[in-house]
């Protein structure tokens, strides 16, 4: 048997994808490798091995990490495939394992798709045998697309959280724009990890801006306007906090369904916005602004809640819902903003400790270990009326 240093590594697909995101063509991308086209063509069709000089070549010229790229997919993706294509009704063609770990290791998305369209299959077996024992059968499947739309439009395409946290956001930051561009590309640094460059014309290939995610760097062209890339570093900073409450919240819910396992979503008390009444009951439907500085993370987590409740009020997805206040403990950061690290952080540096406000805001402080022990004590919970619904949880003594 080879040793695995022996093994060829025929990585085309992934050095076809590498490519693409970072916006180069096959001609640009083998001058910059000091390869033939014609030879990267050969390797992005996996007619040739990727050598070691070229992984070389790879790391130095676009600093991407080599154990990360030739990583083979864990099995836990090539294990679900398989399992769908061994259903009897595709089991006769016979596929071979190094096809299905093909498929799993260079394109994900298509492994992805293949297990949606299953589940849904899945789903849709087993609607006549319910019909035939005379049970209640589910709610029919709407697509998530299409109850997004219905939302939006019931919605009249407002939502008050979004502007609320906006303006939160825009009330922490400078209104030149020079100088607001320096803080937001500031804040991609530290909080996300999102480097920002601004790059000739003809190194982005004829776009204004692309993302590559290997280096998570954000690349604008200089023919973009200033108004431009500020925009562009703002959507970026923005985007990723919506899409984890909504498209990660999906994807989530989607692989407790198919693993008929109970889902936990951890919510937040700013669901709640600026609130008019004290203290906040979960029958309170909240005061927010969708389009406001915090929307973001305000809307996204109030989305979350409502697919998560959509899934079970579709699908019967047993679920749980959170919604967490103010928690402390070990290993928070310092520059998160939060209550107790500023004022840690401001005693240790013998400065004032600053109040906003006229200082009659209050707080209810929960410790992280007893946030925990709720959290379990909600999971726990066993299926019944009411227990899908959202909970408060935080401490009880204000301060």
């Amino acid at each position: 048997m080879a040793d695995a240093t022996d093994r060829k590594l025929y990585l085309g697909p992934k050095l076809r994808v590498l490519r693409r995101e970072l916006g180069l063509n096959q001609t640009r991308m083998a001058e910059e490798l000091g390869v033939s086209p014609s030879y990267l063509n050969h390797l992005e069709r996996n007619q040739r091995p990727l050598s070691a000089q070229m992984l070389l070549r790879l790391a130095n010229v676009y600093d991407i990490d080599i154990r990360d790229f030739t990583a083979r997919a864990n099995d836990g993706g090539s294990g679900e495939l398989s399992e769908i294509l061994s259903d009897a009704l595709v089991r006769d063609i016979g596929i071979a394992r190094d096809e299905v770990l093909e498929v799993s290791e260079n394109y994900p998305g298509v492994s992805e798709a293949i297990a949606r369209f299953y589940r849904a299959l899945s789903d849709l077996r087993r609607l006549p045998g319910e019909a035939a024992a005379g049970e209640r059968g589910p709610a029919p499947l709407v697509a998530p697309i299409d109850w997004l739309r219905e939302t939006i439009a019931r919605a009249g395409n407002h939502f008050a959280e979004i502007d609320a946290g906006a303006e939160a956001i825009a009330a922490q930051l400078s209104q030149d724009p020079a100088l607001l561009q320096a803080e937001l590309r500031a804040r991609l640094k530290d909080r996300h990890g999102m480097a920002v460059q601004v790059l000739r014309a003809d190194v982005l290939a004829g776009t204004l801006r692309h993302y590559d995610m290997h280096r998570r760097r954000l690349m604008l062209s200089e023919r973009l306007a200033a108004s431009g890339r500020l925009f562009a570093i703002a959507y970026n900073w923005s985007i990723p906090t919506l899409k984890v409450g909504s498209l990660g919240t999906h994807n989530a819910l989607g692989l407790a369904l198919a693993k008929d396992a109970r889902f936990l979503l951890t919510s937040t008390s700013e669901v709640y916005g600026d609130p008019q009444v004290h203290p906040k009951p979960e029958s309170y439907w909240g005061h927010v602004n969708p389009v406001g500085p915090r929307g973001v993370y305000d809307e996204a987590k109030r989305f979350a809640e409502a697919m998560t409740l959509a899934y079970h009020r579709h699908h019967g997805l047993d679920v749980r819902i959170a919604r967490i206040f103010n928690t402390y403990g070990p290993r928070m950061r310092v520059d998160d903003g939060r209550l107790v690290p500023s004022f840690l952080v401001a005693a240790e540096a013998g400065d004032p400790l600053e109040v906003h406000g006229d200082g009659s805001q209050t707080r209810t402080l929960c410790y992280v270990d007893d946030l925990v022990d709720g959290l379990l004590a909600l999971v726990a919970l066993p299926a019944g009326d009411g227990v899908h619904d959202p909970v408060n949880l935080g401490g009880t003594d204000e301060v």
